[in-house]
């Protein structure tokens, strides 16, 4: 699909600095993510270098996911930010004038929620009195995506996805072997190694058997009880035997296969070969889970509809931490989203082994569901031994030092006609006296990868282990004094009201009932999922306007609860005909009103300001019809046809349109803006025996329809015109009779 479409990584750094590495331009193609592309050293911090990693795309876990759509060919973030912004600013503007007529002022309660959050907005108004002032382009009749297609050029933008703030934690790769992947470039040969790629213990073993091939657990008394382990490095070399040689007087062979040996009579045990030197180092341990999967808990003994509170908790030596524990989980569930971080401070050589332990909690005491046991010593010293290896393996060297040779290069780029604004990047310019010198630098390492561990558990029955699930982490060792790596930012849920108020329905020219009217209500049924893949869905129903014609009007008011982030979060909307007798009928197609865009902006804004956005008022187009009898209908046979009625808008004067508008506002501060779902005003145009009494013709002409109507007032002109005909004869021959007479 990439050799097929146009894709652009573009990165934007909102600091001065300058980029002292690239990835050579030797390199193809970049196979995974978290490899460096290029690193920026800040000009206020000039010890400060960032590194810049290949992001990762990966889509599959929600909570993970950092691509958020921006903007599409429908819709962009900041537009949809700027209506808001711009309806609350006539907002406040209208009322702050307080200068109303009584016509005007039924007109506004009309339009307006209790609340006084919604206001008619027109942008061609409101450019009248301001010509100055952007006109809001917004269209509700152009191609939506859904029901009228959207016309797409090749190679043409369709998409702009970014990266959200607080992602950068999750651009690394994934493996279920943590010394393959962190050591395979440096250590090109083991990619040669008869093993699997996920097996552990061999790729482990191959390279630290290089500065550690002791390592056995010690044990104690009869029972042989396992206590300490004990680690280190021994190396036999076979010689002559130097007693034997000076006893009986040989000399050594030229010929002869084995050396003599040179070995000191006393050792100095301070003296070591730098492979094997273990330098003890003050680090910070950061330990950050994100998820189990598969986890069984059968074993302790819940299953069914039992729930239980699963928490993590982290030991290194005896500094032990816990996590916060989820609150009545589903036992059927197998997948648990953790997301929790753990710092640890600790000296190596010294306390290794870290334990990751998934419990749960119990009423008398808490049980284990499995356990990640890790030896970060071993970790720390395999590090150690991967710079070694950058540092001195030529093909390695070739493949990272960017650039070649020490260069300068200007500081600062020079501008004509002060231009601003987006500049195109251009290649820096060669300074050989005074220019910034940059030397050749092999770039940054990797991060470390997230890593995907069987959670282990012991088994009673069988005095052995057993597997209870897969747990998915990180772990970044950094010295004392570094900088830390970015934390993940999770968003956590945050509960939000989504208030719709439908105010009225215009143009509608599809009629289901006799007289060339329906008897309207709509229909609501909001649809929401979140992270966690919990749906909450809920159906709302105006009432009905009877005897509507081309406009209905509600002023009604809906709310919904949903969770945000959501995965998709939308309200599909519905123009039925009551009927009493038999189903109801359907006036037109349901619309896919989606508020994905709206709840991420809520959300947004709701973390960064903690205040809510203000109502946004959109015009809803019903576009698509059913078969109805004296109605167009949209099928036709050619397809050629179908497609110039759609460019020429032929049908558009059957589109019916329904004003809205929407709030979506915290539950936090839903309190504080009350809002009731129902009616909140009086509507419009609406039918009442009182009103039909006081003008029966227009009652008649409403009851037969307007069609009807003109047929029957056009008979009853022809009938009245020929008995006038008649009459008028009938006084002609009287008055002929009278005269002859």
């Amino acid at each position: 699909a990439g050799s097929k479409t146009v894709n652009y990584l573009v990165v934007k750094f909102r600091l001065n600095g300058m980029v002292i590495w690239t990835a050579p331009e030797d390199n193809p193609y970049f196979s995974r993510p978290g490899t460096p592309l290029f690193a920026v050293r800040l000009a206020d911090h000039p010890d400060v270098v960032v590194p810049v990693y290949l992001p990762s795309l990966d889509i599959r876990r929600r909570a993970e996911t950092v691509w958020l759509p921006v903007k599409t060919l429908r819709t962009r973030f900041k537009t949809l930010l700027m209506r808001i912004e711009k309806q609350a600013a006539v907002d406040t503007k209208r009322s702050a004038q307080k200068r109303w007529s009584k016509a005007k002022a039924f007109h506004q309660q009309n339009q307006e929620c209790p609340s006084g959050l919604e206001t008619d907005y027109d942008p061609e108004e409101e450019h009248d009195k301001n010509p100055s002032a952007k006109l809001d382009t917004h269209d509700a009749f152009e191609p939506d995506g859904y029901s009228r297609p959207i016309a797409v050029a090749r190679h043409a933008f369709v998409c702009r996805i970014r990266h959200r703030m607080g992602g950068v934690a999750f651009d690394r790769p994934q493996t279920k072997n943590w010394f393959r992947t962190a050591l395979e470039d440096a250590f090109p040969e083991l990619a040669l190694l008869n093993a699997d790629r996920d097996d552990v213990m061999e790729h482990s073993t191959y390279v630290t058997s290089r500065f550690m091939n002791l390592r056995r657990q010690m044990t104690t008394g009869i029972e042989r009880t396992a206590g300490a382990t004990i680690k280190g490095h021994i190396k036999v070399k076979r010689v002559l035997d130097p007693e034997e040689v000076q006893s009986q007087g040989l000399k050594l062979s030229l010929d002869s296969h084995l050396p003599l040996c040179t070995a000191p009579e006393h050792v100095d045990n301070s003296l070591a070969s730098v492979e094997n030197l273990w330098i003890s180092e003050t680090v910070f341990v950061r330990v950050y889970v994100m998820s189990a999967h598969k986890v069984d808990v059968g074993s302790l003994g819940l299953a069914g509809n039992f729930s239980f509170k699963p928490y993590v908790s982290v030991s290194l030596g005896s500094d032990v931490q816990s996590g916060k524990v989820t609150e009545s989980m589903s036992a059927n569930q197998q997948t648990i989203n953790i997301y929790q971080k753990f710092v640890f401070q600790c000296t190596f050589p010294g306390t290794s082994i870290l334990n990751i332990d998934l419990k749960t909690q119990g009423l008398m005491q808490d049980s284990t569901v499995g356990s990640v046991r890790l030896d970060l010593e071993d970790r720390l010293l395999v590090l150690k031994r991967r710079e070694f290896r950058e540092a001195s393996n030529e093909a390695f060297l070739r493949r990272r030092i960017a650039p070649k040779s020490c260069r300068r290069w200007k500081k600062d780029r020079e501008f004509e006609n002060g231009e601003q604004g987006w500049i195109e990047p251009v290649d820096p310019d060669e300074d050989p006296l005074y220019g910034v010198p940059l030397q050749p630098l092999r770039g940054l390492p990797e991060p470390s990868p997230i890593e995907l561990a069987s959670l282990v558990r012991a088994e009673e029955e069988s005095s052995g282990e057993g597997r209870a699930g897969l747990l998915r982490y990180l772990i970044d060792i950094t010295p004392v004094g570094t900088f830390l790596p970015e934390d993940p930012e999770i968003y956590t849920n945050e509960e939000f009201e989504v208030r719709m108020v439908i105010y009225s329905v215009d143009n509608i020219n599809v009629f289901r009932d006799f007289g060339e009217r329906n008897d309207v209500y709509i229909k609501a049924a909001f649809r929401s999922q979140d992270y966690d893949r919990n749906v909450s869905s809920k159906q709302g129903v105006t009432d009905t306007h009877k005897y509507a014609r081309h406009t209905a009007s509600f002023n009604w008011n809906m709310s919904f609860t949903c969770t945000a982030p959501a995965a998709e979060c939308a309200v599909e909307l519905t123009l039925m005909d009551a009927d009493k007798f038999g189903d109801n009928d359907l006036i037109y197609y349901p619309k896919y009103y989606s508020l994905d865009h709206h709840l991420w902006l809520a959300y947004k804004e709701y973390r960064q300001n903690k205040r809510a956005l203000a109502t946004l008022t959109d015009t809803i187009v019903f576009d698509r019809w059913p078969r109805v009898e004296g109605v167009p209908s949209q099928g036709t046979c050619c397809s050629c046809w179908q497609r110039m009625r759609r460019k020429l808008a032929t049908d558009t004067k059957m589109f019916a349109t329904m004003k809205i508008g929407i709030s979506i506002i915290p539950k936090s501060l839903a309190s504080k803006e009350p809002f009731e779902e129902g009616q909140f005003a009086q509507p419009r145009d609406r039918f009442s025996y009182v009103n039909a009494l006081e003008n029966p013709n227009a009652t008649a002409k409403m009851i037969l329809g307007p069609k009807r109507w003109f047929r029957l007032a056009l008979a009853l002109g022809i009938v009245g015109c020929i008995f006038g005909l008649l009459i008028l004869s009938m006084l002609a021959f009287f008055l002929v009779q009278i005269k002859r007479s």
